[in-house]
């Protein structure tokens, strides 16, 4: 229920008596409340705010007042004032919507997403006709996942308010979420319909047209929202990237240098480029694009695999310093501490350090099976065999690599057990042919043979 606390209330300020201090408690909480207005209006929040307080402490039995206080405290970000005020006003009045929902926002902003939704349900089963509590609702069971609970609500909303697109498009989110992909399709088509420059909801058809494998109807789609949006990259991306599955690079190519030419100089943009150049072996052209991309913010991500092309350079103290610069960023990359210290295996150069980097990673990701590789290595650098065959034969029952099956050749033939070696280097060499191993096999062989 609502409490009306003020109504006729210019008509009692111009009957009420001519000073604050001469009226009574309220008439002297109207005045009060009435200049608090004026600030509010003026967007002077902290004297309005200050006004509501003196005007709620003079008629404290006003639950109206109790409420101005926690809604412009909300509106403040001041939280404790606000859950004070909403809890003050539902001690006397359990069924206050408005309270309720007030709670609710303020268990949102602080990301306790389920008691929110507790109180909006609360709200809304005091008043089932609140479209603005169930609109919440709806979005709060959206954030938490429940799709499923989120629907009743955006149907009925799409019931309620027709004519309102964003309504239909958030039903259609729900109803892909919830497996229901022709239906979303159908909803998210009409919020179109009805807001034709609704770029985000032709980007939200496109990607659910891909889903269902309509590659060409989902491509017209992101067309659509270039056209409506020009200055998005998320259209530019999303269609390049159709085009990238299909390994038809030039496409890809166009469409993300279209948007570059549109003055859209955005980091994916130039990652995208990049990364195209790379698969296609122009790591000099991937490097300009990464670096590019650089020039709006630095990452971890992106300085490994600004790395990674320095590696594929051959320049390896670029790709040193390239790493150590993502490490920097983030000490806890564990991709990052792998490769580092994998590298510096690899070049048989600070074998403790890069042992330290890799046992990080394992321990941030113990089920993977090319860090247990890189740890088993480290350790057979190090000599000490026994770990070595811990962790090369973890690391071959979670993945089927011929770099793990190459490193427990070496392994068992340091160990003198020379037809196991010969049995992993026959199985590294069936996934990847590489001279060294074949050389080492045919050598071993001989070996058994004598």
């Amino acid at each position: 229920m609502r409490t009306v606390w003020i109504a006729g209330a210019l008509a009692a300020l111009c009957a009420g008596c001519a000073t604050v201090e001469h009226a009574g408690p309220n008439q002297t909480a109207l005045r009060l409340f009435v200049q608090g207005v004026l600030y509010e209006t003026d967007g002077r929040m902290e004297d309005a705010l200050a006004f509501y307080r003196r005007a709620a402490s003079n008629d404290a039995a006003s639950t109206y007042l109790t409420l101005k206080v926690g809604t412009v405290a909300l509106q403040e970000k001041r939280l404790d004032e606000a859950s004070q005020a909403f809890g003050r006003v539902l001690a006397s009045e359990s069924d206050n919507d408005d309270a309720l929902a007030g709670m609710g926002l303020v268990c949102l902003y602080r990301q306790k997403l389920a008691e929110a939704a507790q109180y909006m349900e609360r709200a809304l089963a005091c008043a089932p006709d609140r479209v603005a509590i169930r609109v919440m609702l709806a979005d709060v069971y959206m954030s938490q996942g429940s799709y499923a609970a989120a629907l009743p609500h955006y149907e009925r909303l799409v019931q309620e308010v027709p004519a309102n697109p964003l309504f239909r498009f958030n039903y259609g989110l729900a109803l892909e979420a919830t497996g229901r992909s022709e239906e979303a399709q159908a909803q998210i088509r009409e919020a179109i319909a009805r807001a034709p420059r609704f770029a985000r909801g032709y980007l939200s058809l496109g990607s659910i047209l891909e889903k269902s494998g309509r590659t060409k109807e989902a491509r017209e789609a992101y067309e659509k929202a270039m056209e409506v949006n020009p200055g998005d990259p998320m259209a530019y991306l999303l269609s390049a990237q159709t085009y990238l599955r299909e390994r038809n690079y030039q496409k890809a190519r166009e469409i993300l240098q279209s948007a570059l030419a549109r003055g859209i100089n955005q980091p994916d943009i130039h990652h995208l480029l990049g990364a195209i150049a790379s698969d296609e072996g122009s790591y000099e052209t991937a490097l300009v694009h990464f670096r590019n991309a650089l020039a709006s913010g630095e990452s971890d991500r992106l300085w490994f695999i600004i790395g990674v092309t320095y590696d594929k350079l051959k320049q390896r103290a670029e790709m040193e310093q390239a790493m150590r610069k993502a490490l920097e960023l983030n000490p806890d990359n564990a991709t990052v501490l792998n490769y580092l210290g994998y590298s510096y295996l690899v070049e048989r150069k600070n074998i403790e350090e890069a042992y330290q980097m890799i046992v990080r990673a394992v321990k941030m990701e113990p089920d993977n099976g090319a860090y247990l590789d890189s740890l088993g290595w480290a350790y057979y650098l190090k000599g000490n065999l026994r770990e070595a065959r811990r962790y090369l034969e973890r690391a071959a029952a979670l993945e089927k690599d011929a770099e793990i099956f190459e490193h427990l050749g070496y392994l068992y033939a340091a160990l003198g057990d020379y037809t196991k070696a010969v049995l992993w280097w026959a199985k590294s060499l069936e996934l990847k042919p590489k001279d060294e191993v074949a050389q080492e096999l045919r050598k071993t062989i001989r070996l058994l043979r004598k």
